[in-house]
């Protein structure tokens, strides 16, 4: 899905500088929003999962995710937007680590490399991936 989604962005970024009557500087902020959220928050989201278990983390970040993703959808205006896109950051900083520590819980450490590499690997060439096709 992050090929989906980078792609989606960077086709979008251009689109709603118009839609919204702004600037690429300004509309940019609804990619960059979101990933500053996630890049602040996960360790903390991470550390608090700890605490109050993983499981109810990361379904309550997932069902803010959505409520996000919806927000987004019905947004009025370019800060609307980006406000929701920077909440859905925050729930994204939040599903990341849980999903980790939800994979590798009961995994052995040498299978805990290859769930690692494999979920990095692959949202990684994912994300790559999207943001590339979608500038094309």
């Amino acid at each position: 899905l992050g090929w989906l989604s980078g792609g989606v962005l960077g086709m979008v970024v251009p689109v709603l500088a118009r839609e919204f009557d702004t600037t690429i500087e300004v509309a940019m902020w609804v990619t960059i929003g979101p990933m500053f959220a996630t890049a602040m928050f996960a360790p903390i989201l991470g550390k608090l999962a700890d605490i109050l278990g993983r499981t109810r983390m990361w379904w309550t970040s997932f069902a803010i995710v959505v409520v996000s993703a919806f927000l987004c959808g019905v947004a009025p205006s370019m800060a609307a937007l980006i406000g929701a896109r920077v909440v859905g950051g925050l729930a994204g900083a939040g599903v990341g680590p849980t999903g980790f520590g939800i994979m590798c819980r009961d995994a052995s450490p040498q299978q805990r490399g290859v769930i690692v590499a494999m979920q990095t690997a692959t949202g990684t060439l994912g994300g790559s991936m999207g943001i590339a096709l979608g500038g094309m």
